[in-house]
């Protein structure tokens, strides 16, 4: 399982970084602190704008609640969305499911959270076709995300739930299968495969 760590190698605009996977953007946060406490810019959206072919426009912004070693996803859908945990920490994995994409197949962690030095903080922007997943490492975590489509009135025809344990893909989990909190929906998920069969 690769790790994403942004580089100036990488960094593509001020505080925007490319990923291994195409279209796939690492937002890091800028963090000013004073005696109150500390302020950042989550994400600039025009900027981030600037190097998509489709500009991202919010049009829903959602937050869900995790427990320590819930593990949610990998769920993949037809519109683009941008994540971050506001409180708590996860490991956030990746999985390129676009099957004319260059970085097809492959997947990509992210250590994301708040107040740990081993975290990254900042949001990742995920295009459509590229499955989000992510495992609390210490919870509760909060965990934002803004999307380009009204929930009910998306295009659902592009929407997946591909198995957190698909040998294809080979996660790395760094937690017991047993361990980990799993919806019944996760539990039922189809391999990438199975799910490609069924086109």
């Amino acid at each position: 399982m690769i790790i994403f760590t942004p580089s100036k190698q990488n960094e593509v605009a001020h505080d925007i970084y490319s990923t291994p996977l195409k279209g796939v953007y690492f937002l890091k946060q800028d963090i000013h602190l004073d005696e109150r406490g500390w302020y950042s810019e989550l994400a600039r959206i025009k900027e981030l704008n600037t190097l998509l072919d489709t500009p991202f426009e919010i049009q829903q912004v959602n937050l869900s609640y995790s427990k320590t070693n819930v593990i949610r996803g990998i769920h993949a859908e037809n519109w683009s969305k941008l994540i971050a945990p506001v409180a708590g920490e996860c490991i956030s994995v990746l999985a390129d499911f676009r099957v004319d994409s260059p970085s097809f197949k492959e997947t990509l962690a992210f250590k994301l959270g708040q107040n740990s030095e081993q975290q990254l903080m900042g949001a990742i922007f995920v295009p459509p076709g590229v499955g989000n997943s992510f495992l609390v490492t210490k919870g509760p975590l909060y965990y934002l995300y803004c999307v380009n489509q009204l929930y009910h009135e998306r295009d659902q025809s592009g929407d997946m739930a591909i198995s957190l344990f698909d040998p294809e893909l080979n996660i790395n989990w760094p937690l017991p299968k047993e361990q980990m909190i799993i919806s019944d929906r996760d539990k039922k998920s189809i391999t990438l495969k199975e799910r490609l069969a069924q086109k």
